[in-house]
């Protein structure tokens, strides 16, 4: 065993080493940057310019940033000029930096923001709270009105008792509800709870703690009489979190966009919370009046794709190698909320308004009927920006990265083999640290991602049906026994790199999960399972696209996976490979 005092020394170590490699990459970039004789690239001349031509005041009393083609969106109809030139000046002091402690750099605070409006707004707590108490309300009447469904899991009675064991941290046990009611109710339940709030005008970790309350509320009081489930007190309010973030930044981006009916009702699909708060505020999204050729912002890097095609599977392992054709629909989206991303300068920008999210929709459905599903969303709460980026004749060089903290979850369910039952898997990213990196030489890019995280998972026991063939189903898990599926505690790390020029690009994806069985705290106080078992899933993918960023592009992809899972002694592996090919369209 290593000794209390060996394992300080080597956290110090570790955290002086890193902190000493970064601000020496920081020195040496700044050294070249000097060498060059450019010292007109800076954060501060880019905050002198854009204030200069800065539209009417947005939320929390400041500016929204210019369009990028430096024409600022026009005045509301409802203000002449005069009264938007005597509107005061912005309170933001683009020469107050922060300074990191011992490091020397210097960070400016971000202006960056989901939401801009015509006038300043702030946040409604009160219309928060009242949107929690609603859907605690609803989740109450539907409890009551299913009681025959729910009373198989009463465990206590009406008594203060019952109260003081949850307090004290006796009442609380992993569940082994039906897959869906776990890992689909209780996140979309937790989405309603971060929705409110967030639509509120709430931050993203303001929305969070909410959403945490609300489902602790739920898990003490609104199901009194059952042990507090701890796999629904991550789902719902971290799995909610993730999806809402996503969803909350993409209705903000048609926010963003020119005023149509198709802009405000993607608006209100997306982001419900918002805009029931600004219907009841009287808040009105500061629009632009300059936009793409479909109503959406030019301002910021977003990317929505929409895409379906034929996939040709192979299978083998477990069971024997087979073939078989499926049809496949994408929807893919990636908002990247960051005022100076990509553009010239150079310095350290802070940001904690969920500015960089995604959202991925994937459906499968072959010959006979069968059909897999995989949905995934990740939002990067907070974090810092860097860049040094030169202006190069028409185009830029230089390169940029994004460290950042926040939520992620992937639903899927999919079948290795049609002679395989489906194979669950609900894995949350709590929390993941995302690293981003963009070089950029003229018009190309290359844009390398990483996420590392710790993972909760409700993953399906993969070897269930190989171990169930010599061994009683009742000395697994109640999850496992009843419901074929394991709470799970893992790590993933899902890396990404894409190569783009203006008329084609070429992107390398992977994941990597390895989850290992909880058997403690068990649901049911008769099953104590001795059987250790984990799953293991790798995902890879080498795809090509030609065309262009926007409008009609060809895609081509070949896909790899492989699933293995054990319990005790008995062990499934399935191995696949699949090609793609789908006419996509990019908004």
């Amino acid at each position: 065993m290593i000794s209390a005092r060996c394992r300080r020394l080597t956290v110090a170590w570790g955290i002086a080493a890193i902190v000493g490699t970064l601000r020496l990459a920081v020195a040496r970039a700044e050294a070249l940057a000097e060498a060059s004789g450019d010292e007109t690239i800076n954060d501060d001349s880019e905050g002198a310019a854009s204030s200069a031509s800065a539209p009417p005041v947005a939320s929390g009393g400041e500016q929204p940033p210019a369009d990028v083609d430096s024409n600022p969106p026009s005045p509301p109809a409802t203000r002449d000029s005069a009264q938007v030139d005597a509107e005061p000046k912005p309170t933001y002091d683009e020469t107050k930096l922060r300074e990191v402690i011992g490091l020397g750099w210097t960070i400016k605070p971000s202006r960056d923001t989901a939401a801009w409006y015509v006038e300043p707004r702030e946040p409604n707590y009160w219309l928060a709270v009242g949107w929690q108490l609603t859907v605690l309300l609803a989740g109450v009447g539907y409890y009551y009105i299913e009681k025959d469904v729910n009373s198989i899991d009463w465990y206590y009675d009406y008594s203060f008792t019952t109260f003081r064991d949850k307090l004290i941290g006796k009442g609380y046990a992993f569940d082994s509800n039906i897959y869906d009611t776990n890992f689909i109710s209780h996140s979309v339940a937790g989405t309603l709870y971060y929705a409110g709030a967030r639509g509120s005008r709430v931050g993203p970790m303001g929305a969070l703690g909410i959403a945490v309350a609300s489902s602790a509320l739920w898990e003490l009081l609104g199901e009194y009489r059952e042990r507090a489930a701890l796999n629904d007190m991550l789902a719902t309010p971290f799995g909610g979190a993730a999806f809402g973030e996503s969803l909350f930044q993409l209705g903000a981006l048609f926010d963003r966009s020119c005023d149509s009916g198709v802009t405000r009702a993607l608006a209100g699909v997306f982001a419900p919370g918002k805009a029931l708060a600004d219907y009841l505020d009287d808040a009105d999204p500061l629009r632009p009046k300059n936009c793409s050729a479909f109503g959406l912002p030019r301002l910021g890097d977003y990317r929505i794709d929409l895409s379906i095609g034929p996939r040709w599977i192979h299978s083998w392992g477990e069971t024997p190698a087979e073939s078989r054709p499926a049809a496949e629909a994408i929807l893919d989206t990636e908002i990247i909320n960051l005022r100076r991303w990509g553009r010239p300068g150079r310095g350290w920008t802070s940001f904690s308004d969920g500015n960089i999210s995604s959202l991925a929709v994937t459906y499968w459905a072959d010959e006979a009927g069968r059909a897999d599903v995989r949905v995934r969303a990740r939002s990067a709460f907070g974090g810092l920006h860097y860049r040094n980026i030169e202006p190069v004749g028409p185009g830029r060089h230089g390169m940029e990265f994004v460290l950042s903290a926040g939520l992620g979850v992937e639903y899927s369910r999919h079948r290795y083999g049609t002679k395989l039952r489906e194979d669950p898997m609900y894995v949350l990213e709590l929390p993941s640290v995302q690293g981003r990196a963009r070089w950029t030489r003229g018009h190309d890019k290359l844009d390398f991602q990483v996420v590392l995280a710790t993972t909760y998972a409700g993953a399906g026991s993969f070897a269930l049906e190989k171990y169930a063939v010599d061994n009683p189903r009742s000395e697994l898990t109640s999850a496992a026994e009843h419901h074929g599926y394991n709470h799970a505690l893992g790590v993933s790390l899902i890396p990404r790199a894409v190569y783009s020029t203006p008329s084609w690009r070429l992107g390398l994806h992977g994941r990597s999960d390895r989850m290992f069985v909880v058997r403690a705290l068990d649901g049911d106080d008769q099953i104590t399972s001795h059987r250790p078992a984990s799953e293991r899933r790798y995902r890879g993918e080498l795809w090509f696209e030609y065309g262009p960023p926007r409008g009609f592009r060809w895609h081509v992809d070949v896909a790899g996976a492989q699933r293995r899972g054990n319990i005790d002694a008995y062990r499934t592996s399935m191995e696949e490979v699949s090609v793609g090919t789908a006419l996509k369209y990019g908004f």
